[in-house]
C-alpha cells in the first residue's frame, strides 16, 4: 500500500508536469549529462532481534548519470518543466546500492543571449537495492529492494555552440531515506542508511 501510494504521488505529479501546459509556441530541450556522484559519509541504522546499532559509513564516489526532458513556454521562456531519469550507485566496503531515480522538477533560467544560468527542484521517486556481503562473518548476503520519495536539486549553466545544441556543467543534489529489511539464518535484519549525494555533471543539451 505505500508504495501504491507513493506510486500515484509521482504519477499526479508527472501528469502534472508534462500535460498540464499548453503546448503550442514552446521550446523543447533534451539533457544528457555524465559525472561523478559523492554521497556523503552519513549515520545507518542496524537492527537486529531487538538489538539496535547507529554509525556513520564512508561510501565511495560512482558514476552518475542522466536524461532530462524539458518544456519552455513561450510566453515565460524563463520558466520551465521537467521529466527526469537518472542512475547512480554508492558503494562502501562490503555493500553496494543501485539507485534509480525518476525526477519531476520546476526550472527556472535566464534565457537570453549564448549563456543561461538555471537552477531546478522538485520531488523524486528512488528506485534503490542494496546489497551487503556478510560472508566474512560467516552470514548469507543481506539484499533488499526499496522505492522511496525524496529531493532532486538542481543549479547549473548552459552554453549555446550551435543554434539547436550547447553544452553544460550542473551540480545537482539528491536525498532520500530507504529502509531495507532481510531475514538472514531466521534473523529479521534492517538497515535505514541516509543518502545525502552532491552530483557533479556535464553534458550536451538538444533544443527543438
Amino acid at each position: 500500500m505505500r508504495y501504491e501510494k507513493i506510486g500515484l504521488l509521482f504519477v499526479l505529479v508527472f501528469s502534472f508536469v508534462v500535460v498540464a501546459p499548453s503546448f503550442a509556441l514552446a521550446e523543447f530541450s533534451l539533457n544528457l549529462g555524465l559525472g561523478v556522484a559523492i554521497t556523503q559519509e552519513e549515520n545507518v541504522t542496524i537492527r537486529a532481534n531487538g538489538f539496535q546499532e547507529s554509525g556513520d559509513v564512508d561510501w565511495d564516489e560512482s558514476i552518475s548519470g542522466f536524461a532530462r526532458f524539458g518544456y519552455w513556454p513561450s510566453s515565460l521562456p524563463w520558466l520551465g518543466l521537467a521529466a527526469d531519469a537518472s542512475y547512480f550507485a554508492p558503494e562502501e566496503s562490503d555493500g553496494e546500492t543501485d539507485i534509480f531515480v525518476m525526477s519531476a522538477l520546476v526550472m527556472l533560467r535566464y534565457p537570453e543571449g549564448q549563456f543561461h544560468p538555471y537552477i531546478g527542484a522538485g520531488p523524486g521517486l528512488f528506485y534503490s537495492k542494496f546489497d551487503l556481503d556478510l560472508s566474512d562473518v560467516g552470514l548469507e548476503d543481506f539484499s533488499d529492494e526499496s522505492l522511496d520519495p525524496g529531493l532532486d536539486a538542481r543549479a547549473g549553466l548552459s552554453i549555446d555552440v550551435k543554434e539547436n545544441i550547447g553544452i553544460f556543467l550542473e551540480y545537482r543534489f539528491t536525498y532520500f531515506e530507504p529502509e531495507y529489511d532481510d531475514n538472514i539464518s531466521g534473523v529479521n535484519v534492517e538497515i535505514e542508511p541516509e543518502f545525502y549525494t552532491h552530483h557533479i555533471l556535464a553534458g550536451v543539451v538538444f533544443y527543438f
